[in-house]
């Protein structure tokens, strides 16, 4: 695990940055205008450094389900093939023997050997995978260098026999090429199948492999289970509207969606700002309940003139 990676988004209009903490111990300085997202480790706030809480008191706690782990219990990667499901194991060892049948390799180096070119193509393979999975908000390339440069575990590497990079995990983040080429070559598989015999390797009690592509991450032997994560702020003004603009703007989306789904279009454009003005009364009702602070109203003002000025720019937008 290394520092966070930062993302810049826009949360109705208003532009926030937010970064992903992977490891408590690796916040880097604190930035109270900057959100923070947060895992909350399964010993709860106890492992929480005070100076987190303390810098950063403001938060919004959130849910994400089906996050996949490996129970190693002590054993060999070989005894665990042996556990799973018949069908299973046999394609687990069908992608294993790609890496032979295509010509690449995969590897554990180690990001201070890096070279420019190459931290370049890892930064280049996680932004395809993020447009690939319909995210229009990519990582810095700042933050990603310093997330890198601070991995010591190292990163697993594929690399092709002709030099080429076909793709990278470090344990929090994947990155690989999505050229129709590659679609049979098993790369994407082949770095998690790696990364889990190596935690098998080291005796870890459990392996993190995270929250996507489930029935492969059920493949690999993976449990479910819902992991906690905090979007924290701190004592600023825009800090609190960053956290109230994310708010709203996850539950616009939910609306949204299900008005969309529900209501008739000739309707949708006239219903529209009494949602959003909904939202935002029970947005501040919720962040007002948690962080506790009389001059939240303020905020709300600003909020919804934000969201109305975001709201008639996009209907204008549409309608040139």
């Amino acid at each position: 695990m290394g520092f966070p990676l930062e993302k810049v988004h826009k949360f109705l209009g208003l532009r926030v940055r937010v970064k992903q903490v992977f490891s408590l111990s690796k916040t880097g300085p604190l930035d109270e205008d900057v959100l923070y997202f947060v895992q909350i480790p399964d010993t709860a706030l106890a492992d929480v450094p005070p100076t987190l809480a303390e810098r950063l008191p403001f938060k919004i706690q959130t849910q994400t389900r089906d996050w996949y782990f490996i129970q190693t219990g002590g054993r060999t990667w070989e005894e665990h093939l042996a556990s799973l499901k018949s069908s299973h194991a046999k394609k687990l060892r069908r992608y294993s023997r790609k890496p032979a049948k295509y010509g690449y390799a995969i590897t554990r180096e180690f990001p201070h050997k890096f070279s420019d070119q190459k931290l370049l193509r890892c930064f280049e393979l996680l932004c395809e995978t993020t447009a690939y999975n319909s995210d229009t908000n990519f990582y810095t390339f700042r933050s990603f260098v310093a997330y890198v440069s601070s991995v010591r575990e190292g990163v697993l590497i594929a690399s092709h026999s002709d030099g080429r990079i076909l793709g990278f995990y470090s344990g929090d983040v994947i990155g690989h090429d999505h050229a129709p080429e590659f679609s049979s070559w098993g790369v994407y598989h082949n770095l998690f199948i790696e990364y889990a015999k190596s935690g098998f390797e080291k005796g870890v009690p459990e392996v993190d492999l995270g929250n996507t592509n489930d029935s492969f991450k059920q493949e690999l032997g993976g449990l479910g289970r819902t992991v906690s994560f905090d979007l924290r702020a701190g004592r600023s003004w825009r800090g609190l509207l960053c956290l109230m603009a994310w708010a709203a703007s996850s539950m616009l989306t939910d609306v949204s969606r299900t008005v969309t789904d529900i209501m008739p279009q000739s309707w949708q454009c006239n219903v529209r700002p009494a949602l959003i003005i909904a939202v935002m009364v029970a947005v501040t009702a919720v962040v007002k309940h948690f962080l506790q602070v009389r001059w939240l109203e303020v905020l709300l003002l600003l909020g919804i003139c934000q969201v109305i000025w975001s709201s008639l720019s996009g209907m204008g937008d549409k309608d040139d």
